[in-house]
Order: structure tokens, then sequence, then C-alpha cells
């Protein structure tokens, strides 16, 4: 079952591929992101050591929303 907004999710858009980091929405190559972090079976990835250290601090604030859509 997909759900938006889990950057575990790739798509493709004509280039590499690219996902979403959960915490601003911006895109990202898998292979040069700041950082990644693993939680509930699946892979963030992250634009900036900012991003990833908010996800880590709280990842259920970022995950099953649209990225950069804090609740």
């Amino acid at each position: 079952m997909s759900r938006p907004g889990l950057v575990a999710e790739r798509s493709v858009t004509g280039g590499p591929e690219r996902v979403k980091d959960p915490v601003c929405g911006m895109d990202v190559d898998p292979e040069r992101v700041a950082g990644e972090s693993e939680y509930e079976g699946r892979t963030y990835y992250f634009c900036s050591p900012g991003c990833k250290r908010r996800f880590d601090e709280d990842p259920r604030r970022y995950v099953g929303q649209e990225p950069g859509q804090q609740g």
C-alpha cells in the first residue's frame, strides 16, 4: 500500500531518482544526501543535518503526511 509523503517511495523525473526530505519537502538525490534514518522499516533521506536531527527527535511528526508539512 502506497502512502503519500513517504520518502522511501522514489519517483523518476527524466533524470536520476529523487526522494523527498520528509521535514522540508526538498527533492534530494538518495546517493548524495546529507543523512538518512531508518524508521518503521523504511529509509528516509535528508537535505541537511538539521532536517535529519529534527526527524530523529520526533519521526512520527513527519511520517504519513506531505513532506514539509508539520503536524
